[in-house]
């Protein structure tokens, strides 16, 4: 979906990711890896780290598809071992390759555009495996209708807005209890809104009337795993303001 031609947005914050292995830690926070993109893909973000726990910087890393082994991305961890990348949005499992060692395959658990973020750990024998992953995109089927989605950010694009306008994201743990993620909105403005955990479909709806009828100048909506600081999947909001 495109965004409307009438809305001149703000750009809020840029997007933060975060990635680990257990001997690799991949982390991203609007830089990292550099190659090809595909406009409309999904996200996947991190950092690496080696089983000493030390970044892995500076270092080649290939992301291969996990079901025709075609290699979909050459690029290297930045300086401080984080990566950022966008890939195909029909890829459903992905393998990556790091200084020869190939990781586990990861599944993705939705389709289209999301947000992947996980740990990529190497253990001292060299085996690499993905750990506390967890993946969220915006449910556009239940967007407020003040509100639209494109390439997992969200855009105002009506006004005056509703007394309630929900943003419901769509979210899947893998290998963890999904009760373990928490979405929150992040302002430069003094209105709060709870934090919300998904109900047990997946589903976290956040009511973001309170903050889009303010005079906010920074809106994101991040999902992040509770008890974890170092990932998380971050949208950004733009406003007609």
């Amino acid at each position: 979906m495109r965004a409307p031609n009438h809305i001149t947005p703000t750009r809020i914050t840029s997007l933060c990711w975060q990635l680990i292995i257990p001997a690799l830690i991949l982390a991203g926070c609007g830089g990292g890896t550099t190659g090809t993109s595909s406009t409309g893909g999904f996200q996947l973000m991190g950092v690496t780290e080696d089983a000493k726990r030390a970044p892995i910087a500076s270092t080649e890393m290939n992301v291969v598809s996990g079901s025709s082994d075609v290699v979909l991305l050459e690029s290297q961890t930045d300086s401080s071992g984080r990566f950022s990348m966008e890939l195909p949005s029909e890829e459903s499992s992905l393998v990556v390759d790091i200084q020869g060692s190939r990781s586990t395959p990861l599944v993705r658990a939705l389709t289209g555009q999301s947000i992947v973020s996980t740990k990529l750990a190497e253990d001292s024998a060299g085996s690499v495996s993905f750990n506390d992953t967890f993946e969220a995109q915006v449910d556009t089927s239940r967007l407020c209708q003040a509100l639209e989605a494109e390439n997992n950010q969200i855009f105002q694009n009506a006004e005056p807005l509703p007394s309630e306008c929900f943003v419901t994201l769509s979210v899947r743990a893998h290998g963890a209890p999904i009760s373990e993620l928490r979405a929150r909105v992040d302002s430069q403005c003094d209105v709060q809104i709870a934090a919300a955990q998904p109900d047990s479909s997946g589903s976290i709806a956040l009511d973001l009337a309170p903050v889009l009828s303010s005079q906010c100048g920074s809106i994101e909506i991040v999902v992040s795993r509770v008890h974890s600081g170092l990932q998380s999947a971050v949208f950004p909001v733009f406003t007609t303001r």
